[in-house]
């Protein structure tokens, strides 16, 4: 039997705000942002007005403040599982869906607090997963068509389709820092000689013209580049055709400061020259090309 109701919750930043547009696409009746005491009462008034049978109904919460201690976090998701308990007496056909997000997708959405580490994140995010375990559903906001799709599948309705341009973002990073979770296609640049160990290029990046000259210098840069750039057109063109609207293209060296910001600017620049004429299942003018060099906010410790 499909779920009339859909209890929506996860940690701050965990990705809640991105289902619940999603849901409303299919056709859910949405209401956010409730706390656990008010969701009840909530139910029993809309079910006077609508018709959960022909319109399902997604409920969010309202997250706990990032910097709850642990027993009040516990707290707090005990609560939301005793709404659900006592939401299922009056409509049997619920479900609860546990939001999660990888810990840079999370650390981007939350706000800048100058006590906020990647441990307390982490910290929040374990307790929710362990309260939660039971959750019959479990989604990951990383890709939208992934989270459009799932959706779909929980509501046995076609996946609606989605909203905007086509998005190509070019990433940047250092394999030291990890492996980008959004990422779609990693190359790795680490084939080029690293400008880190000539002393006048080290406190550089990859955006100024001594390191761009130093890498382009060299006969393998467009030895290997050339066929990555071939590769892309037939890539993403399929990856349109299957209803997705982003797409990552990271770019990886040692610290991600010179090589594959060389990469990654250069294969944005092509692509902003050369994808337009291609043959999109949209319109060319819905296409974005953008630009993001992950390990910036590192580059100050050289300079």
């Amino acid at each position: 039997m499909l779920p009339q109701v859909l209890l929506v919750t996860g940690p701050p930043g965990g990705g809640v705000s991105s289902v619940m547009p999603v849901l409303a696409r299919q056709g859910v009746l949405c209401v956010q942002n409730l706390t656990p005491a008010k969701t009840v009462t909530l139910i029993t008034a809309l079910l006077k007005s609508i018709t959960l049978a022909e319109q399902p109904l997604a409920l969010s919460f309202l997250p706990l403040p990032m910097l709850a201690d642990a027993q009040a976090t516990r707290a707090y998701c005990e609560q939301i599982l005793a709404t659900a308990e006592a939401i299922k007496v009056i409509v049997p056909n619920t479900e609860l869906i546990r939001v999660s997000a990888a810990l840079d997708t999370r650390r981007a959405y939350l706000p800048k607090q100058p006590n906020l580490d990647d441990a307390l994140i982490a910290a929040q995010s374990a307790i929710f997963t362990d309260v939660f375990a039971d959750a019959r559903f479990k989604l990951n906001v990383q890709h939208e068509s992934e989270l459009s799709a799932t959706i779909a599948r929980i509501l046995a309705r076609p996946p609606a389709a989605l909203p905007g341009p086509f998005e190509v973002c070019v990433m940047s990073f250092g394999f030291k820092h990890g492996l980008p979770p959004e990422a779609d296609l990693v190359l790795d640049a680490r084939f080029i000689p690293n400008p880190f160990y000539t002393p006048a290029l080290a406190p550089q990046t990859g955006l100024d013209t001594p390191v761009a000259e130093f890498i382009a210098s060299q006969p393998q840069t467009d030895a290997v580049i050339t066929p990555w750039l071939a590769l892309l057109e037939p890539w993403l063109l399929a990856y349109a055709l299957q209803g997705k609207r982003r797409a990552v293209v990271a770019i990886g060296c040692t610290g991600g400061r010179h090589r594959s910001v060389y990469v990654a600017e250069r294969v944005a620049s092509w692509l902003k020259e050369h994808a337009k004429t291609w043959a999109w299942s949209f319109e060319p003018s819905e296409l974005l090309i953008k630009t993001l060099h992950r390990e910036q906010v590192h580059w100050g410790l050289l300079a």
